[in-house]
């Protein structure tokens, strides 16, 4: 952090470029003590795309801050401040600042977001629209009515521009606010023609309310809001959200309870006394991705998992110690219309059947995802587990053995495999 430091507080002899990249580097991983610097670079420097870059910078190092337990690092007379220095500049001047009032963590600054959005210069209102998506994606404001209350009045403003009223509709898409789609679809009465077939596209898939089929289904967070980016980040939390349970946690210590949804609120006895939390999905930068899916729950954010994830979690449910056969067919099912037969694919159907209880099945695709050039390590453990229960204890031992031969250090089960081979 001292090299970038002095890398930025010496800039001015480096061209654009040198300049440029300082502070994005300062973006990806600097902390609350560069957030002046860069506000200094983004308002002052002579260079238009580095103003841009900067402010950009600024407010992916303000967006650290904006969750618990890193919050705190960042005092509310410090955010008061910050954000008092940019309401009084000319957004036309860099609108990258939108962002920066957007990640200072106050949510009222929703109202100069609207105010941009308003704004003639189309430039402006552009920058207010990233703004105010960076704003309410994150799981700070997650709930808050403000949100859906100012994205509202927004898009029932006559005489906003259509860039504009369009661009409020995408944000009310992909942020989850799917209560204001009686709103977005007033909107054809008043948009520009040549703007109509955008709304026509966007209210195709635009949800008239949240339900439980779009909340079921395999996820994963470490403890980053969207848009965020950390350099070091929290344990992997896996959310498995199944119809009449959900299954929470990491690793070997997953615990498994009932939900219900009532609106956008989400009830379990897993949030341990905190009561209901609000929960959305959403489309949003998350993880380094582009347009993930994410669900939130209260302020925390998970994305969806692919199919190229699942071989990890059906591992991570073979670990559990309670009874997961339940579980693992109303996974099965859920996913079975997605599967592929690539290896992923295969991989997690064959382990699902095996853990569901389905041993004549899970025999038929494990013998056949053996017979690839190269099989998961882990394949060989499923298989052995397979054998055992089938009563076949030596082939069993080879199988466990051959797997401890092969697996790398981190895999999964090589601790409960030399607990076997080794007669333990």
């Amino acid at each position: 952090m001292t090299k970038q430091l002095d890398t930025l507080a010496s800039f001015d002899s480096g061209g654009v470029a040198v300049r440029a990249e300082a502070v994005r580097e300062l973006g990806r991983a600097g902390d609350e003590q560069v957030i002046d610097l860069l506000l200094q670079a983004a308002l002052g420097d002579k260079s238009p795309g580095v103003r841009l870059a900067a402010a950009s910078a600024a407010a992916d190092v303000l967006s650290r801050y904006r969750l618990e337990p890193h919050r705190d690092a960042l005092s509310p007379q410090r955010r008061a401040a910050i954000i008092h220095q940019l309401r009084s500049v000319d957004p036309g001047r860099n609108t990258g600042l939108f962002q920066v009032l957007a990640c200072a963590g106050d949510p009222a600054v929703v109202r100069n977001l609207g105010q941009g959005v308003r704004d003639p210069r189309v430039d402006v209102r552009t920058g207010a629209l990233v703004g105010l998506e960076r704003l309410v994606c994150s799981g700070s404001v997650n709930g808050d009515p403000r949100m859906a209350a100012a994205l509202s009045a927004l898009l029932s403003e006559r005489r906003l521009r259509s860039d504009a009223s369009l661009g409020l509709a995408r944000i009310a898409w992909r942020t989850g606010l799917w209560q204001l789609r009686p709103q977005v679809q007033d909107l054809a009465s008043r948009l520009e023609e040549r703007w109509l077939p955008l709304l026509q596209e966007l209210l195709e898939g635009f949800p008239t309310g949240l339900s439980s089929e779009h909340i079921l289904g395999c996820w994963a967070g470490s403890g980053l809001d969207c848009g965020e980016q950390r350099p070091e980040r929290d344990p992997t939390t896996t959310l498995i959200v199944l119809p009449s349970t959900v299954l929470v946690g990491a690793d070997d210590s997953m615990q498994q309870a009932p939900w219900s949804l009532e609106g956008s609120v989400l009830d379990s006895p897993m949030f341990a006394g905190q009561g209901p939390r609000p929960v959305r999905v959403l489309r949003s930068w998350f993880e380094g991705q582009e347009a993930s899916e994410v669900i939130q729950i209260g302020s925390s954010s998970y994305g969806r998992l692919g199919e190229k994830d699942l071989p990890a979690v059906v591992d991570q449910l073979a670990l559990q110690s309670f009874d997961i056969a339940p579980a693992s067919r109303q996974l099965l099912a859920l996913l079975e219309p997605q599967l592929s037969n690539r290896a992923a694919g295969a991989y997690a159907r064959a382990v699902l059947l095996l853990l569901a209880g389905d041993v004549e099945s899970a025999s038929k695709r494990l013998q056949a995802l053996a017979a690839a050039k190269r099989p998961r390590p882990e394949l060989a453990w499923h298989h052995a587990c397979l054998r055992r229960q089938q009563g076949s204890q030596a082939e069993a031992l080879k199988l466990a053995q051959a797997y401890l031969e092969a697996a790398p250090r981190k895999s999964p089960f090589v601790q409960a495999a030399r607990r076997w081979v080794e007669g333990e």
